[in-house]
């Protein structure tokens, strides 16, 4: 459900995008990031409300070390490429920031509570609408505003009131999918917690985490398969911008968020060590090729391989 509701909010968001012609480096960092990060989302907000804050926080520690360690290396074994080419660095630095004012947060305070939630989103729309009006004069300036999404108009849904119904429909129905989808989740890790005895934060940080990351890979897949490096990218880096600062924001603003202190040890440096692994390709004509790309899984592999070694349990 997730999965497919992820997907639905995807095409409505886009198909919207097309519609208001912007660029695709936008539409992969905010419609589709924000669609893809719907089900972290809904789970969080669902963990916190269920009093399992533990989930939440490493459904998104989880998520953005997946999104950078697996999901963009299988977009590079599908579509090896040059980042670089791809991003602008106004991205990159936003990413980058919003990840370690997290790790110091969460080791200053240890909690993310509603005035922290409020900070979040007001760097969100500062950095919505920043980029919107840079996007938009940038591309005026160059004359290409109308079509820089370079997909035949055959594709999308015939302008006009339909069309817009249409659109709402998917994001109205991918919605009431993620919700659902995101309930039975919570309960399913839950059960297996109880079972297994293993911590639910791990459990977040892996099969909730990977989980909730199933629309960033189905774009990750397409996007690759299609040729389109610059969704791949956008998509990655605009999921971990907003997993941090819509994510976490509006669940603080629900409910406050306790950072357990396991994860302020190990894997919120493990998310920060991925962010800055990734950044030379990101910042340098470096290519992630097919070899790289299993390095990174490989990577991501032995880090999974980490927490469940030792088997956490709950005392």
């Amino acid at each position: 459900m997730l999965g497919l509701g992820g997907e639905a909010v995807v095409r409505g968001a886009v198909n919207l995008a097309h519609r208001l012609g912007v660029s695709k480096l936008l539409v992969a960092i905010f419609l589709v990031a924000f669609a893809t990060s719907s089900p972290e989302l809904t789970v969080a907000i669902q963990s916190v409300l269920q009093g399992k804050p533990d989930i939440a926080v490493g459904n998104v520690i989880g998520s953005n070390i997946a999104n950078l360690l697996l999901m963009l290396p299988i977009g590079a074994l599908i579509l090896p490429m040059a980042c670089h080419q791809h991003v602008e660095s106004r991205d990159l630095i936003v990413m980058l920031a919003v990840t370690a004012l997290f790790v110091w947060l969460a080791n200053d305070r240890g909690t993310i509570e509603y005035i922290q939630g409020v900070f979040f989103l007001s760097a969100l729309l500062a950095y919505v609408v920043f980029v919107f009006i840079y996007e938009r004069v940038k591309l005026a300036a160059v004359g290409t505003l109308k079509h820089n999404l370079e997909i035949q108009e055959s594709m999308w849904p015939k302008r006009g009131a339909l069309g817009w119904l249409i659109d709402f429909f998917w994001l109205g129905m991918g919605g009431v999918a993620l919700f659902a989808g995101s309930n039975l989740l919570i309960d399913g890790v839950t059960e297996l917690a109880l079972l297994f005895g293993v911590w639910e934060g791990v459990i977040g940080l892996t099969v909730v985490a990977v989980g909730t990351s199933l629309p960033e890979l189905a774009t990750v897949v397409v996007a690759a398969w299609r040729r389109h490096p610059e969704i791949v990218v956008g998509g990655i880096i605009g999921s971990n911008i907003f997993n941090i600062l819509a994510v976490l924001g509006v669940t603080a603003l629900v409910a406050p968020v306790a950072i357990d202190r396991a994860f302020m040890v190990y894997d919120m440096w493990v998310m920060l060590g991925a962010t800055l692994i990734v950044m030379p390709f990101f910042v340098s004509d470096w290519r992630i090729g097919r070899l790289e790309a299993g390095l990174l899984i490989i990577g991501y592999l032995a880090y999974v391989a980490s927490l469940y070694s030792d088997f956490i349990i709950v005392d």
